[in-house]
């Protein structure tokens, strides 16, 4: 996916040049229609209002012809050319307007303002002082002319001025003055526009340099014309030259992947239909027939009654790296587990016939030493099972393998094994059971890695003397197991990141406690896995419970009706 970026190179002169057209056209249209009409009224349809009309017409269709040949070539040096060509020939019309309308009395030099404006919009702003001049110049010489009889202006109130030489040299200074302050005027706009126009170039760069960098595209899609638009970056992303071109939607979905285009769509359609933002990860093929990872994000926009989207707009982020990383990182995660695993239960294997005297008699100092490396390992091995099932989790390879499971023995196993745990911590170790038969429909496996988590967590995180209970209870279809403690409790603040992948929460009261932040991420996926639930409720200082929530197995839910 997708948005064209502006370009931040030098200013475009094809699209100033067509602005000319257009300013000089509203300029006609503003001062010839009301001037003809006006002498139309008091004069009516004499000679002079149809030479004015006809003038007016030929000075549009030069406009229009003007514009007709902007669209030929659209390179710099072209456009002007045809500037340079067209602004002496406006300043040769309005110089003409001048002579025609009344020489020394006329008002039109305000005219040369158009000329004046676009060659500083055009050819820089110390062409506006050039063309200030040039206007000057040529004012000056028809006045001269005029005073002194070679040419003969027309249409003047009071013929006699033209030969009255202080007025005439009054009229050239009066009006060249004016023309440099227009001038100056413009030069001042000219530059705070200049300025503007680069700060936003700079702007510009910095966002492309940024994109770039990050390998971020932007995208809009205009959905009435079907007309989508690419930033530079995102060019490059799928492989193609920007060349400023838009494309249709149906030429973007032709990018992506055969295998995503279908989520794609859906995702889009979605976004459309309920005007929400999206967020996708998809692949696409570039010509050459790379593949590649991309992460898309999107905003539909709906038109001002907000009951149709009329755009959408977003971003599309190359993330190929990211998911090769990833992947790289999964198949050494998994690896490594399994090379760590054997070495691992050799080592335990070896400890458990130590302990059991098959070496020999031990001493009591000798068998604490070695309960106390039999303890390091079994919990070496938790760390070791918990990373291989996250490599699984992630390659999305973990299956569970259900069977009817009686949740009140399970729990009555684990908390065998925790018991002399909790004794050492001085904690009284509770089983509030249930009694009816809870069956659940359960990997057994997977069920202990959960139940286990959640009891040595309460176990680890409670103080000496306090409590960890655990309860089961169920309803109609629901078998219930809650894990409470008197421990240190956790703040709100900390609750929302609870479940996240190697997320552990320090605790300055209970001390160092070890654990590898996997434990809580993994029983939340498997008990969703199981179509169950699993949340929290907790207050620093007074303890945390620990609910789940799972599906009894058919045959138990009806006994249990």
């Amino acid at each position: 996916m997708i948005l064209a970026a502006t370009n931040a190179a030098a200013p475009d002169i094809s699209e100033r040049t067509k602005w000319y057209v257009i300013v000089r056209m509203f300029f006609l249209l503003g001062v010839g229609i009301p001037g003809i009409l006006t002498q139309y009224v008091f004069d009516g349809w004499t000679s002079e209002v149809q030479k004015d009309s006809l003038l007016l017409m030929g000075a549009l269709l030069s406009n229009a012809a003007f514009y007709i040949l902007s669209l030929l070539r659209s390179d710099e040096a072209y456009h002007k050319k045809l500037a340079f060509v067209w602004l002496i020939l406006d300043v040769a019309l309005i110089s003409l307007l001048i002579f025609t309308k009344g020489g020394v009395e006329s008002r039109s030099p305000i005219l040369y303002t158009i000329p004046i404006l676009m060659s500083s919009a055009i050819f820089g702003r110390f062409a506006a002082f050039i063309t200030a001049a040039f206007c000057s110049l040529t004012y000056t010489v028809m006045l001269a002319l005029d005073y002194a009889g070679i040419v003969t202006s027309f249409g003047a109130l009071d013929p006699t001025l033209r030969t009255n030489l202080p007025y005439v040299i009054n009229s050239i200074f009066f009006f060249s003055a004016i023309l440099l302050v227009i001038a100056l005027a413009i030069n001042f706009i000219t530059r705070l526009l200049i300025e503007k126009e680069h700060q936003a170039s700079e702007n510009m760069r910095s966002l492309l340099r940024a994109q770039e960098i990050a390998k971020l595209g932007s995208w809009e899609w205009d959905v009435g014309s079907d007309t989508i638009s690419w930033s530079k970056e995102l060019h490059t992303i799928f492989g193609l030259q920007p060349d400023g071109s838009n494309i249709s939607y149906n030429q973007y979905v032709q990018l992506i992947h055969p295998d995503d285009r279908k989520h794609v769509g859906k995702t889009i359609q979605a976004a459309i239909k309920t005007k929400q933002p999206f967020h996708m990860d998809h692949r696409i093929l570039l010509p050459d027939g790379t593949v590649k990872y991309i992460h898309g994000e999107g905003q539909p926009y709906v038109d001002r009654l907000g009951g149709k989207v009329i755009k959408l707009a977003g971003t599309a982020q190359d993330i190929s790296e990211a998911y090769r990383l990833n992947d790289a990182r999964k198949e050494f995660l998994s690896l490594a587990s399994h090379q760590l695993r054997t070495p691992a239960s050799g080592v335990k294997s070896y400890l458990s016939l130590l302990l059991d005297g098959a070496a020999g008699e031990v001493s009591r100092k000798q068998k604490d030493f070695l309960k106390k490396a039999y303890d390091s390992n079994n919990h070496q091995l938790a760390i070791i099972d918990k990373l291989l099932s996250l490599a699984n989790v992630e390659s999305g390879k973990l299956t569970i393998r259900k069977e009817r499971v009686d949740l009140n023995f399970l729990v009555s196993s684990i908390l065998k094994y925790h018991a002399n745990e909790a004794k050492r911590k001085k904690l009284r170790l509770r089983f509030k059971r249930s009694p009816q038969i809870l069956m659940v429909y359960a990997d057994p496996s997977y069920l202990t890695m959960v139940i286990d988590n959640l009891v040595s967590n309460a176990i680890k995180y409670t103080p000496a003397n306090g409590r960890v209970t655990i309860a089961t209870d169920s309803s109609k279809t629901l078998a219930y197991l809650e894990v409470t403690d008197t421990g240190i409790g956790i703040a709100d603040d900390d609750l929302p990141r609870l479940f996240k992948k190697y997320s552990r929460l320090e605790s300055t009261t209970a001390g160092p406690i070890g654990g590898s932040g996997l434990g809580l991420y993994l029983a939340k996926y498997i008990i969703d896995l199981h179509r169950g639930s699993l949340s929290v409720t907790s207050k620093v200082g007074s303890g945390t419970s620990f609910n789940v929530k799972l599906p009894l197995s058919s045959s138990a839910a009806k006994r249990a009706v």
